[in-house]
């Protein structure tokens, strides 16, 4: 009995499956740096795993041909089958999921992998997950330091009696430390968060500090500005401020420290005091020393007129 010729219909679907299948495997064999793998979804096994993926995980070619795809993943709080599980759950679902997973290589060490899954119809495999994994070690060891860096600079701040002000180029405030809120005359945070830094400028100010923060914005750098703020009581508060621009993934940003310098004002004024007392003194005992020669040149000249001798060497 002759074997049925496939229809025309049939043909191209198996054309378009062949197709899907090489894009699939050129994709994932050709200049590519991420690691690639197939996963059968009846049993989780790896069917395929590209060279990028091998070498990731330490394994040699086709060394994880039909293993479980748990023994990549590294154990953490959850175990592995609670990870795969929630995995499993958005793939059925919508049929695709992303996210970090902590893995683990051939030799137990463990990485973190920002790793992208779809579903795939493979007309060898049947239904498959393609596990797209790409190595974020590095970015998160970066990340980690940089968090640690800004935890250690933050306390440092907060123990040095300086506020901490970041804001916006619109002048709105995004964050800031204890102290900035005390000097802004509020109490929390959160009462002034989204604010202008203008509110709390003394009258007098506004226009300057306004001024200042536009030529922050386009210097990148302000030093030593002296401003007053004001509460809503009206005591006013001198204030020094050192500001530098930063790019931050939200945007620009200006990061300000700020110092009451208070006792530095009243220090000065009591000072400036001290100093015009002394003029007046000196201006006093300079009239008093005047005088005094001034009277010796009389007494002498008397004297002289007396026939006697000059009393006075002056």
């Amino acid at each position: 009995m002759s074997k049925r010729k496939p229809t025309y219909e049939e043909l191209e679907l198996r054309l378009a499956e062949v197709e899907e299948a090489l894009s699939l495997q050129s994709a994932m064999t050709v200049n590519m740096t991420e690691g690639v793998c197939l996963i059968r979804v009846c049993d989780g096994t790896i069917v395929y795993a590209n060279p990028t993926f091998e070498k990731m995980f330490g394994y040699g070619h086709g060394e994880l041909f039909g293993k479980n795809i748990s023994v990549v993943n590294a154990p953490t709080e959850k175990s592995t089958e609670e990870i795969a599980k929630d995995i499993q759950r958005s793939l059925k679902k919508t049929g695709v999921w992303s996210g970090e997973v902590y893995n683990i290589k051939k030799d137990g060490a463990p990485f973190w992998c920002y790793a992208n899954v779809s579903t795939f119809g493979h007309p060898e495999y049947g239904k498959v997950w393609v596990a797209v994994h790409t190595d974020i070690t590095e970015r998160k060891r970066a990340k980690l330091i940089l968090q640690e860096s800004e935890a250690t600079y933050r306390t440092l701040i907060e123990t040095t009696d300086t506020g901490y002000l970041i804001f916006n180029v619109q002048g709105q405030v995004v964050d800031a430390n204890a102290e900035y809120v005390r000097l802004t005359g509020h109490k929390t945070l959160q009462e002034i968060l989204g604010r202008s830094v203008l509110e709390w400028t003394a009258p007098h100010d506004l226009q300057r500090n306004a001024t200042e923060i536009d030529k922050c914005i386009k210097t990148c750098i302000v030093r030593n500005l002296e401003i007053d703020y004001i509460d809503k009581n009206g005591v006013f508060t001198p204030i020094e401020i050192n500001a530098n621009v930063i790019k931050t993934e939200k945007g620009t940003r200006i990061l300000s420290l700020c110092r009451d310098i208070t006792e530095r004002k009243q220090a000065e004024e009591q000072l400036q005091e001290r100093l015009q007392e002394l003029e007046i003194y000196y201006k006093s005992t300079i009239g008093r020393e005047g005088r005094i020669i001034e009277l010796k040149q009389q007494v002498n000249e008397l004297l002289v007129q007396l026939g006697k001798e000059k009393k006075y060497d002056l």
